[in-house]
């Protein structure tokens, strides 16, 4: 047993080893640092490697030695390559990996053999993603739900919100998205990909694992488990891909007459007579000011249904007015239609959705009384310092089931079983 006894104990204060990402727009960089930060705040002693520079064997090992940490925290398995000078690993039997992966494994195959390590405890945004990792073969007793957080910023005034309307994130052509799965799939996985998609879109509530069976089954397929952990992620990654664009796409259009400020590539080219506002990519950290500084965020993810993501938190969470698709996670914790605005993909709902967007601009005070009671509501709920709380009793739980002093362990976070979690 570790001479430090259990983490947290009363007399020492958890040491964590941070590993910091690199990525696009430096979102999971952002994460991170709140992250830590906010462990900090726990009364964690943390130290950190950042992945995007030059890091040896050597100076890992000592980081590892020097700061003892009791549990390893990463994004989307940043590190996972780290080894020290022996080749050992990072993680021991005392101390756990705990990664929160924002990213669906679907589409990074080469995640599963890190995730199905016995010392790593991988925590997910969304359910289907953890049926993502059940179907990689990571045991669901290390998995956690852990959604995503949101940063609270300070409270900025409705004169100052320069931004009527305003979408962050990037769009793609569904049709150029499928015509690429020739190049990549063979034609019988073309062919499934096909069937998929055209099975799941009008359903994505319910997990597209679910859909790709019902299509081996009725193509009289039948794959061996080891080439199914290969061929599945391929599919219903390039199907993901696909329907994400196919629903984006559909929604824009029929909003194409509302001049929303619009961060992000490909609606220029796909929307060129629209009367949105075009603005170039930003960084996350730009996206959260803009978001702060606008009366109403569109939030267009379809695929989250069970889910919520940082965009649509940092909304709530600071003074915009959200109006989404539909999200049975935001459903179940706010009060949907009063504090915030759904929609599905069906012609009626955009409309409403259309209605209340108007009637909310021509009624500022109306909107701010809505979205500083939302903010009361989410502020101690929603954001990344309640999730590192709960990434803090989640890494309790984990050492102290190694060291011998078991507790309960948390709960997952999801309705068992999962698949009936996200049936639509």
């Amino acid at each position: 047993m570790d001479p430090r006894g259990a983490l947290g104990s009363e007399s020492d204060s958890p040491s964590v080893l941070v590993i910091h990402p690199m990525a696009n727009f430096d979102h999971l960089r952002a994460f991170s640092y709140e992250m830590q930060f906010e462990l900090e705040r726990l009364g964690c002693r943390a130290a950190s490697i950042d992945v995007g520079r030059p890091t040896s064997p050597a100076l890992i090992d000592r980081a590892l030695s020097d700061h003892r940490p009791d549990f390893i925290f990463s994004f989307n398995a940043a590190g996972c390559h780290y080894t020290r000078p022996a080749g050992q690993r990072l993680e021991s039997e005392g101390c756990p990996w705990l990664t929160f992966m924002v990213d669906d494994p679907v589409f990074h195959q080469d995640w599963g053999p890190f995730l199905r390590r016995p010392h790593v405890v991988p925590l997910f945004g969304d359910p289907q993603s953890l049926l993502s990792a059940a179907r990689l073969g990571v045991p669901a007793e290390r998995t956690h739900l852990v959604h995503a957080g949101g940063h609270l910023g300070p409270w900025v005034e409705d004169t100052e919100r320069i931004h009527d309307l305003l979408f962050v994130g990037t769009v793609h052509d569904p049709e150029e998205v499928r015509r690429g799965w020739s190049t990549i799939l063979s034609p019988g996985a073309v062919r499934v990909a096909e069937l998929v998609a055209e099975s799941w879109a009008p359903r994505v509530a319910e997990p597209v694992h679910g859909h790709f069976d019902a299509v081996l089954r009725a193509l009289g397929v039948e794959l061996p488990e080891e080439d199914r952990k290969l061929v599945e992620p391929v599919i219903l990654g390039n199907v993901i891909r696909y329907v994400k664009s196919l629903h984006r796409v559909q929604i824009f259009r029929a909003f194409s007459d509302l001049p929303i400020s619009v961060y992000g590539s490909g609606f220029r080219e796909l929307f060129p007579n629209s009367a949105f506002r075009f603005y170039p990519n930003v960084s996350f950290a730009q996206s959260q000011e803009e978001i702060c500084r606008s009366k109403i965020v569109l939030n267009a993810q379809t695929l989250a249904a069970h889910a919520a993501g940082e965009r649509a938190l940092g909304a709530l969470l600071n003074g915009a007015l959200l109006v989404t698709s539909e999200s049975r996670f935001l459903a179940a914790e706010l009060d949907a239609g009063a504090d915030f605005v759904p929609f599905s993909l069906e012609p009626a709902s955009m409309a409403h959705a259309r209605e209340r967007i108007a009637h909310f601009l021509a009624n500022p005070e109306e909107r701010t009384l809505v979205t500083r009671r939302v903010r009361e509501k989410t502020r101690d709920r929603h954001t990344w310092a309640e999730r590192a709380a709960r990434v803090l009793t989640i890494a309790k739980a984990h050492r102290a089931s190694k060291s011998g002093s078991v507790g309960p362990r948390p709960a997952a976070g999801a309705p068992a079983p999962l698949a009936e979690a996200c049936a639509g």
